[in-house]
């Protein structure tokens, strides 16, 4: 667990086999009468946390319980990135044959960068005593101009890096409801058709309805737009005006022989045939040609 202000990380060890919602809740009570409770928790959607427990310990505890989207790690990556780096700590540690408390210890107190503080500092607004040789004598006093100026210095490090993710990366457009798109299946590698169902009140998650009735929550990263059914209606139109054509062309075959064109060449009668290929012929959103197949006509 790590505070997204101050980036101050908690490690519980759980044991093996035991990783369940009533552990989870009772670790999260303990931590947060330590800390203090927060105004927001968010976590990935693991059963642990969408359990009918859970849920009534958020509510209890009056805090604010958002979940990111499913399958999709990088929407909640401050938390993987601070798993990615208590994980490299805790090897180096143990490679080293060294306590792995007091090397978390280190890496609580000792400073973000050149303008900011320890996360010991940020989160206790004092410095804290470590193993790692001090320049000057601990001071147990953080003015609250210091504070606002850590603050400041955190905003500006969020939005570079935010400018940098930006510079890769692009909006994809908004989808809306009953509209057919094709969701991933991450586990079979495929797209698989799907309706959507519900725009959640999380930043681009989707609730998507596949082919056999499941409804599932994605990210818009995982979703793509179709033209399917698209196609398919302009297919129907095509074969409705098709048809009706038929139709008409047999209701004028039916009619006295003044209506009937025929030309004659060496004696003999040849019905003249309409040119039909325009109408079979209609072109997709995309530009792509659809020909119906021709069928003998007797």
């Amino acid at each position: 667990m790590a505070d997204y202000y101050s980036k101050f990380d908690v490690v519980k060890r759980i044991p093996k086999g035991k990783a369940n919602s009533s552990m989870i809740v009772n670790m999260l009570k303990e931590i947060c009468a330590e800390y203090g409770t927060p105004e927001r928790l968010v976590s990935d959607n693991g059963p642990q946390y969408t359990s009918q427990l859970f849920q009534q310990f958020v509510k209890e505890w009056d805090i604010e319980h958002v979940t990111s989207s499913p399958r999709y790690p990088q929407s909640n990556g401050f938390i993987e990135r601070m798993v990615q780096t208590v994980k490299n700590i805790i090897a180096k540690a143990k490679k080293s044959h060294q306590d792995v408390q007091k090397a978390l210890l280190c890496q609580r107190a000792t400073p973000i960068d050149s303008s900011l503080p320890s996360p010991a500092e940020l989160l206790y607004g004092r410095k804290i005593r470590g193993t790692i040789p001090m320049k000057v004598r601990v001071n147990n006093t953080l003015p609250n101009c210091n504070r606002d100026i850590a603050t400041d210095h955190l905003k500006k490090r969020q939005d570079q890096q935010k400018e940098y993710h930006h510079g890769r990366a692009h909006e994809q457009s908004p989808l809306y409801k009953e509209q057919h798109v094709r969701i991933q299946d991450l586990v079979k590698k495929k797209w698989v058709p799907g309706v959507v169902v519900n725009k959640r009140q999380e930043p681009r998650s989707y609730e998507v309805r596949t082919e056999n009735g499941n409804i599932l929550r994605r990210n818009r990263r995982h979703i793509k737009e179709t033209e399917e059914r698209h196609e398919e209606r302009q297919y129907q139109e095509s074969h409705e005006q098709t048809t009706q054509h038929r139709m008409h062309e047999q209701s004028q075959q039916t009619t006295p022989k003044q209506n009937t064109h025929t030309v004659q060449t060496d004696n003999k009668q040849t019905p003249t045939k309409t040119k039909q290929n325009d109408e079979q012929i209609y072109h997709t959103r995309s530009g792509r040609a659809i020909v119906k197949p021709e069928k003998l006509d007797l």
